[in-house]
C-alpha cells in the first residue's frame, strides 16, 4: 500500500468525514477521497466527490483540461449548454473526457453529487502500485 494511504472498506459517503465548502465558490462543496498526485510534475490520480447547490453555473465559455476526467453523476441533474442545445442529464450518469476535450458551460437546476476521478500521465509502474482510498 502506498505511504499515507488508509485501507478503507465500503462506507456511507455522508458520514465518513465532512464536505468542505470551496473558498472560491460557496455553492461548491468537495470531499477528497484519494490523492496520489506528484507535486513536481503533477502526475497521478485524484478522486473526489463534488456537491453543487442548485443554481450553480460554470463560466459561460467552454473549457478543457490537460488530463483525463471521469464523472459519475450520483444525485440530481445537470444541464450541458453546447452546440446541440441544452440536454438535461439526470442521475445516474457517466462521462469520460479525454485530455483537451472541449466541454461546458454547465448549470445545475437542482443540488447534485458527482464522483470524479482525474488522471494525469500515469505510467505503467505508477498504475500498478497506486491504490485509491
Amino acid at each position: 500500500m502506498a505511504p499515507g494511504k488508509v485501507n478503507l472498506d465500503f462506507h456511507d459517503i455522508y458520514t465518513a468525514g465532512e464536505f468542505v465548502s470551496r473558498l472560491d465558490n460557496p455553492l461548491i462543496h468537495e470531499k477528497i477521497l484519494g490523492r496520489m498526485l506528484g507535486t513536481t510534475n503533477r502526475t497521478g490520480v485524484r478522486t473526489r466527490f463534488l456537491r453543487r447547490d442548485a443554481g450553480y453555473r460554470t463560466p459561460k465559455t467552454p473549457h478543457t483540461h490537460p488530463y483525463w476526467e471521469e464523472l459519475y453523476l450520483i444525485e440530481g441533474d445537470l444541464v450541458s449548454i453546447d452546440a446541440a442545445g441544452e440536454p438535461v442529464h439526470t442521475a445516474p450518469g457517466y462521462a469520460s473526457r479525454a485530455p483537451g476535450s472541449m466541454h461546458g458551460p454547465v448549470h445545475w437546476p437542482s443540488r447534485e453529487l458527482t464522483g470524479r476521478t482525474y488522471r494525469r500521465r500515469v505510467d505503467r509502474h505508477f498504475s500498478q502500485h497506486c491504490q485509491i482510498r
